[in-house]
């Protein structure tokens, strides 16, 4: 008789246990700055963190609703199925919203046993605005590098045309 006074009690620690984990989870995926989307066998979004929010600017709960009503884009669609075609996880680079992406894609088993895919989409910006500042870095130094070094060369030339009139002198 204890043993079923005692249920309710360990049945509600069980509940809040898990309430607990979820909200650790929920914290986790939300501090991450790369998007991340979970989607079901068919292609409705089970979960999202909330940099998918910010990326695709949404306002509405978008669970459970189908990945095309949260961006209908053809090429992202487009990698999306081809994804869910691949046993490999497969990386994609593209335009969302004027800024440069990579999703990178994963087939994963979701709790009930259904296949889902994942989603990872890290912002590229910062690596592409570093790259270009490099590239500009490198043409200004090779330009200011290269004209002192012209006349130095045609400093040596002149020198070297002189030597040769001094030495016709000579003879």
């Amino acid at each position: 008789i204890n043993k079923v006074e005692e249920q309710p009690d360990e049945i509600e620690n069980y509940l809040e246990d898990i309430e607990e984990e979820r909200n650790t989870t929920r914290t986790i995926l939300d501090t991450i700055s790369d998007g991340i989307i979970l989607l079901n066998s068919r292609k409705e979004i089970v979960d999202y963190n909330e940099r998918v929010k910010e990326i695709f600017h949404v306002e509405k709960d978008k669970r459970f609703r189908r990945i095309s009503f949260l961006y209908h884009d053809e090429d992202f669609l487009r990698a999306v199925g081809r994804a869910y075609r691949s046993e490999r996880s497969r990386e994609y680079t593209m335009t969302l919203f004027g800024n440069p992406f990579r999703m990178t894609t994963a087939k994963t088993e979701l709790t009930d046993g259904e296949e889902g895919l994942l989603l990872v989409l890290s912002d590229m910006t910062a690596n592409y605005m570093a790259e270009r500042m490099r590239r500009e870095f490198s043409a200004n130094v090779s330009h200011e590098l290269k004209t002192p070094i012209s006349v130095i060369l045609a400093e040596c030339e002149y020198t070297l045309q002189e030597n040769r009139q001094t030495a016709v002198y000579i003879e």
